[in-house]
C-alpha cells in the first residue's frame, strides 16, 4: 500500500464515524464481509430450506402412516318402567390402532419428486447467482465511496487555492495592480466551487450509505487497490458464450419449463391407481350398558381406481404444459437479453479502459498547463481569468480520472457477474454456495436414514411402485376404450 493509500484510509476515518465501523478494507476483504452479512443471501438460503423440506415431504410418501386413537365417555340412560324411571350409567371407551403402508401410488411419487428435485436445483442456480450480484453491487459501491472521496477531497483543495488566490488578488488590488473586476471573478469562481465542495460531500454520505448497507458494515476506510479479473475472455463471442453456459440467472429460468413439466406429468399421474396395505387393531367397552367388551383385528389391501373425473386432471395438465411452453420460450427470451447485456458491458468495459487512459493523460496536461498559466501570470503575459480557467480545467480532468478509474471498475465486475465469473476470487469451488454443507435439523428421520423398522415396508413400496408403471399406460387406455376421452 502506497502513501495515497494510507492518507486515504486515514481520511475516510476522520470524516466518516460509525458504531459498526471496522479497520480499512480492501475491496477483496469487502466482498467476502458483504457475502458473510447478506441478508438477501440468507434469506435465499431460507427459502431454500423450504423447498429442501418440501423433498424430504415427498419422500415420506413411502413411508407408513400409524394412528393411535382413543376416547372415553360418560353416558347415562334413563327408562320408565312402573311408573319409576330407571336410570343406568355407563362409561365407554375405544382403542384403536391402525397402520398404513402405501404400495402403489400411480406414478404420484416419481412425479412428485422430480418437480421437487427440480425446485431445489433451482433453488441453488438462484442462490449461485445472487451471490455475483452481491459482489457485483459491492464493487460498484466500493468504487463509488473511493471516486466521490477524491472529488471530495479535489473540490476541497479547490476551495483552498480560490480562497488564497482571492486573498492575494485583494492585496495586489491595494497596490493598485488590479482592479475590482479581477477580484469580481475570483470570488465568483470560490462561491461556485464552495457550491461544489458541498455537493460532493453530500453524494460521498449517500455512497457509503450504499456501501454499508451492502457491506452490512462500515470500514474505517479503503484501500486504493484495484481488481484484475484474469479470467476475462478476449472476444465478444467468447464472453457472450461464457455468459450463455455459465449465467446462473438463466440456468434458473431454464428450470422453469422442466419444473412445468414435471408438474404436468403429477397432475396426470393422479389417474393412476392407488395401492394401500392396511391394518388395524381396535377394542371398545361398556357400548350397551352391559360391561362387554369387542375386540377387532384386520389386515387387508385397499384398490382405488380413478375411472372418470370430468376431464378434471387433463385440463390441470394441459394448463402446466402451456406453462411450460411459456418458460421455454421466456428462457429464449431471457438468453437474448443476457446476449445484450454482455454486448453492452463489453462495449462498456472497452470504453472504460480508453476512457482511463485518456483521463490520465488530461491530468497531466491540464497539470503542465496550470503550472504554466501560473508563471506567465507572474510576469504579466497572462490574465487571472486565464488562471482561473486553467485551475478549473485542471480539476475537471482530476475528477473526470477517478470517474474513469470507478467506471472501470464497475464495468469488470458487471462482465464478470454476467459470464458467471467473480473478479475478486472470493467465490471458488470452495466457498460458493453448497447446499451439502447446510445443516438443517428435520421434524422427521433425515432422508435416506428411514428407522429399521420401515426400511422393509419402503422397499415392499419401491419394487411394487416402480413395476406397475409399466402398467399404466395400458390401464388408461382400457379407461378411454370403456368411458371415452376426458375433454
Amino acid at each position: 500500500m502506497d502513501h495515497r493509500a494510507v492518507i486515504l484510509a486515514a481520511a475516510m476515518a476522520a470524516v466518516i464515524l460509525s458504531p459498526w465501523e471496522v479497520r480499512a478494507q480492501s475491496v477483496v476483504e469487502a466482498v467476502r464481509m458483504g457475502l458473510d452479512n447478506s441478508y438477501i443471501l440468507q434469506a435465499e438460503r431460507e427459502r431454500h430450506n423450504a423447498l429442501i423440506e418440501g423433498q424430504v415431504q415427498v419422500r415420506n410418501l413411502r413411508r407408513p402412516n400409524i394412528q393411535l386413537e382413543a376416547t372415553s365417555n360418560i353416558r347415562q340412560r334413563a327408562s320408565l318402567n312402573a311408573g319409576a324411571y330407571i336410570r343406568d350409567t355407563s362409561e365407554p371407551g375405544s382403542l384403536s390402532l391402525s397402520a398404513v403402508q402405501p404400495l402403489v401410488l400411480g406414478g404420484r411419487y416419481q412425479a412428485a419428486m422430480r418437480e421437487a428435485d427440480l425446485r431445489v436445483a433451482q433453488s441453488v442456480a438462484r442462490i449461485r447467482g445472487r451471490e455475483l450480484s452481491v459482489v457485483r453491487e459491492i464493487i460498484e459501491a466500493y468504487a463509488d465511496v473511493r471516486r466521490d472521496y477524491q472529488v471530495s477531497e479535489i473540490r476541497a483543495e479547490g476551495v483552498t487555492w480560490l480562497t488564497d488566490q482571492l486573498a492575494g488578488t485583494r492585496a495586489r488590488q491595494k497596490e493598485g495592480l488590479v482592479g475590482l473586476t479581477e477580484v469580481s471573478q475570483v470570488e465568483t469562481r470560490l462561491a461556485s466551487a464552495r457550491r461544489l465542495a458541498t455537493n460532493a460531500q453530500a453524494r460521498l454520505q449517500s455512497s457509503w450509505a450504499i456501501l454499508e448497507r451492502r457491506m452490512g458494515a462500515r470500514p474505517a476506510g479503503l484501500t486504493e487497490d484495484e481488481i484484475h479479473p484474469d479470467d476475462l475472455p478476449d472476444t465478444l463471442l467468447e464472453a457472450i458464450d461464457l455468459a450463455i453456459a455459465n449465467s446462473n440467472v438463466l440456468k434458473a429460468s431454464r428450470f422453469d419449463e422442466d419444473i412445468a413439466r414435471a408438474a404436468a406429468r403429477r397432475i396426470q399421474a393422479e389417474n393412476g391407481p392407488r395401492v394401500n396395505l392396511q391394518a388395524s387393531v381396535s377394542g371398545r367397552s361398556d357400548t350397551s350398558f352391559n360391561g362387554d367388551r369387542d375386540y377387532d383385528a384386520q389386515i387387508g389391501v385397499r384398490f382405488v381406481m380413478p375411472l372418470w373425473s370430468g376431464g378434471q386432471p387433463q385440463s390441470r395438465a394441459r394448463a402446466a404444459l402451456a406453462e411450460s411452453n411459456a418458460a421455454r420460450f421466456d428462457a429464449i427470451a431471457d438468453e437474448r437479453l443476457l446476449t445484450e447485456q454482455v454486448t453492452t458491458a463489453w462495449a462498456r468495459l472497452n470504453a472504460a479502459r480508453n476512457s482511463k487512459a485518456i483521463a490520465e493523460e488530461l491530468v497531466r496536461a491540464a497539470q503542465v498547463a496550470r503550472r504554466g498559466a501560473e508563471l506567465e501570470f507572474d510576469i504579466g503575459l497572462r490574465s487571472i481569468i486565464e488562471v482561473l480557467n486553467q485551475e478549473q480545467e485542471l480539476q475537471e480532468a482530476r475528477v473526470g480520472f477517478e470517474s474513469a478509474k470507478a467506471e472501470l471498475m464497475a464495468a469488470q465486475a458487471a462482465l464478470s457477474s454476467l459470464i458467471g465469473l467473480d473478479p475478486t476470487g472470493v467465490i471458488n469451488e470452495r466457498t460458493q454456495f453448497d447446499p451439502s454443507k447446510m445443516a438443517i435439523s428435520y421434524a422427521t428421520a433425515t432422508p435416506g436414514k428411514l428407522a429399521v423398522w420401515e426400511r422393509p415396508l419402503v422397499t415392499v413400496f419401491e419394487v411394487v411402485d416402480d413395476a406397475q408403471l409399466d402398467t399404466r399406460s395400458t390401464i388408461n387406455t382400457l379407461k378411454r376404450s370403456v368411458f371415452g376421452p376426458e375433454l
